[in-house]
């Protein structure tokens, strides 16, 4: 249903309420009928520039102008998707374990990593737009990640370089969060262990085992399930990390061309 919204007509294209909506402003003036034939020409050729692009079915994920995955349709099977981000990813190239229609919208389902109680990734494509979207909730909120469906393929160069960036800045945001959030328990306590409530939640995935110290305790860190985003152990004590490595994992981002 279309709404008016003052200066602004608002279409809605997906199936919950804000979310993949075209927004048309009103300007001042009429157009000329070259400028109409114009629009209208451009229109069809990039409505006939998708169509081969669907029909193609490959597309990149970007946020911007990086590359952080992509996704390929294949007619009736389950798509295959790559998802490479510092923040999450797939252990490679995965067919999405379920596929759903919600209204214009698909909604996919599929293991991402890291995943704290086993848990699949939920990811919803709106066509019309061309636009993927990894919510946060039941309701659009503003924090939703919104990614960009951009036809044509990646090499394999640009996949192993995608994911070799984002399994790097991975690895260094938990070698700088863990430490952090554990000094700042231990200027509070000797030994910190349970932690803050918030702590805890950011810190959900990894286990933390006390041993006593003289004077309080020291803490090490293991990941309950070796994965993106949860690869390091390291011994934290009061006077800061004495060790610290990140666990290797296996992936497999190898792309059989057609």
């Amino acid at each position: 249903m279309l709404r008016w919204d003052g200066q602004t007509l608002i279409m809605p294209l997906g199936a919950r309420e804000g979310e993949f909506e075209l927004r048309l402003a009103m300007q001042p003036g009429a157009l000329t009928d070259a400028e109409r034939q114009g629009y209208a020409q451009r229109s069809e050729t990039e409505l006939l520039a998708w169509e081969d692009a669907w029909a193609a079915g490959r597309f990149r994920l970007q946020s911007d102008e990086t590359l952080v995955g992509e996704i390929h349709f294949q007619g009736d099977l389950l798509p295959v998707l790559a998802l490479y981000d510092p923040s999450w990813m797939t252990s490679g190239l995965i067919p999405a374990s379920e596929v759903m229609l919600d209204g214009p919208d698909w909604v996919l389902r599929l293991p991402i990593m890291p995943s704290l109680d086993g848990e699949l990734g939920l990811l919803r494509i709106n066509r019309v737009l061309a636009q993927m979207v990894v919510p946060f909730g039941p309701e659009p909120t503003a924090v939703d990640r919104v990614l960009a469906l951009v036809p044509g393929p990646v090499s394999q160069e640009e996949r192993d370089a995608a994911v070799q960036a984002a399994w790097v800045e991975g690895g260094r945001r938990e070698k700088e969060l863990v430490p952090a959030l554990l000094a700042q328990a231990y200027s509070e306590k000797a030994c910190p262990l349970p932690l803050p409530q918030e702590s805890a939640a950011l810190l959900e995935g990894y286990s933390l085992t006390a041993s006593p110290l003289p004077k309080g305790c020291e803490i090490l860190v293991e990941p309950t399930q070796v994965q993106h985003g949860r690869r390091l152990s390291a011994r934290v004590g009061p006077q800061g990390v004495s060790a610290m490595i990140l666990r290797e994992l296996p992936l497999d981002f190898e792309y059989a061309e057609d």
